[in-house]
């Protein structure tokens, strides 16, 4: 129901309902519609300033660039539902994955699929709730029915409630924007929205959520082969490995990141296969990675020694 009320006013001169006052409104609406028309074109997106990226008071490598500052802040469009749908129904499938080599990756681009360098937001993020009033099954049928769910989207996690018109909680998800999407071989390309999400487990108490939200930070080359102006990708998914290329941001550069051996808490090491990976790109990559500057190791006491290819050399010396 609809509720609505009226109250009377007197008006000032301005909005009297004369000649008058109808030409000074009109006036009042055309510069309020040019203002917002240049304020539009000053908001909505970033862009390449003499080949270098803006990312607030750094610049990040010379390539092409583009960043949305403005998004839909309230909606829920069918793309995003589809796609966790999808993801749903294939929770518990077992899928084979074909080869992700790196030589496979660098063919795909050069024969035109697009190599998105993305990364994202840990701050800006927003929840995508499913609720169902059906059955629903533990696995391995869980989620079976997910494109009967309810879909509601939260600004923050504590707006998240258990019941939703009588609804139970099924399922969340955690969808963080984009902080930086770049088409990496291409000044011109059409630059789509990229937006990742993952499952999040709400605690709720009386009814509301009292969980904190997943700080995610995560950047890697897209390879983008459909002409979407929005992706919906997660890092959870069958297909990551097969269509993304492992960043990550060191010294305000990217670089692609390949393992080159790993030693174990043991002293065992054990070497990687990049001639395997790199096939006919193996002299070319070889020549422009760095194996000295970066290696991880984890609570096991394992460490994973990595090759850095800058992005840059890998446009210029592989791409190109």
């Amino acid at each position: 129901m609809i509720k609505s009320s009226r109250t009377d006013r007197s008006y000032p001169l301005l909005f009297r309902p004369t000649s008058f006052g109808r030409t000074m409104r009109l006036g009042c609406l055309l510069v309020i519609f040019i203002c917002l028309t240049l304020l539009c074109g000053c908001f909505t997106h970033t862009g390449s300033i003499n080949g270098e990226i803006s990312t607030g008071t750094n610049s990040v490598n010379n390539i092409y660039e583009q960043s949305f500052a403005v998004e839909d802040s309230d909606t829920l469009n069918d793309e995003l539902i589809a796609s966790l749908v999808v993801y749903l129904q294939e929770y518990h499938m077992e899928v084979d994955i074909p080869d992700s080599s790196l030589s496979i990756k660098i063919d795909r681009i050069k024969n035109g699929q697009q190599p998105l360098l993305i990364d994202f937001d840990p701050t800006n993020f927003y929840f995508v709730c499913g609720y169902y009033d059906g059955i629903t099954e533990d696995s391995p049928l869980q989620y079976n029915n997910a494109d009967e769910y309810t879909w509601v989207r939260f600004e923050s996690q504590d707006e998240i409630k258990e019941i939703h018109e009588d609804k139970k909680f099924v399922v969340a998800f955690q969808i963080n924007k984009a902080l930086l999407v770049k088409d990496i071989a291409s000044e011109k390309a059409i630059i789509p929205r990229v937006e990742h999400f993952q499952m999040y487990d709400p605690f709720f108490e009386n009814g509301v959520n009292t969980n904190t939200q997943v700080v995610f930070e995560k950047e890697f080359i897209y390879i983008n082969s459909s002409n979407a102006d929005r992706i919906y990708h997660s890092v959870t998914a069958h297909n990551h490995q097969v269509v993304t290329i492992p960043c990550i941001l060191l010294d305000n550069k990217y670089y692609i990141t390949r393992v080159t051996h790993t030693i174990y808490a043991s002293g065992n090491n054990a070497e990687g296969n990049l001639k395997g990976d790199f096939g006919t790109y193996y002299d070319a990559l070889i020549s422009i990675m760095d194996t000295t500057r970066y290696n991880v190791t984890n609570e096991q006491g394992r460490t994973d020694y990595y090759g850095l290819i800058e992005i840059n050399d890998f446009v210029i010396h592989i791409i190109k």
